[in-house]
């Protein structure tokens, strides 16, 4: 399993929705300038849980693939916007 180090999260790649979970209802180019990922590791440091739906800079992180042959990317928590959700929703 990969483990992040201390300023950054792990996530995986999700696709963006026009409105999200809380009812917020996303413009275009918002769209077009954010990106969501479910946070994996680096989590409990930043307050945040796992499972987490974040959005993050678009050209934000390192993709890598790992062991399992998942793809993750590795984000530093400077680059993390706005989070929604958690374990329990």
């Amino acid at each position: 399993m990969i483990k992040a180090l201390p300023n950054y999260v792990i996530l995986q790649a999700t696709k963006i929705e026009k409105k999200t979970e809380s009812g917020i209802i996303l413009p275009e180019e918002t769209k077009e300038q954010l990106q969501t990922g479910k946070i994996i590791d680096g989590y409990k440091e930043l307050g945040l849980k796992k499972y987490q739906i974040v959005y993050y800079r678009m050209w934000a992180g390192e993709e890598i693939k790992a062991e399992d042959g998942k793809k993750y990317l590795i984000v530093h928590h400077r680059d993390l916007i706005a989070v929604e959700g958690g374990e329990n929703e």
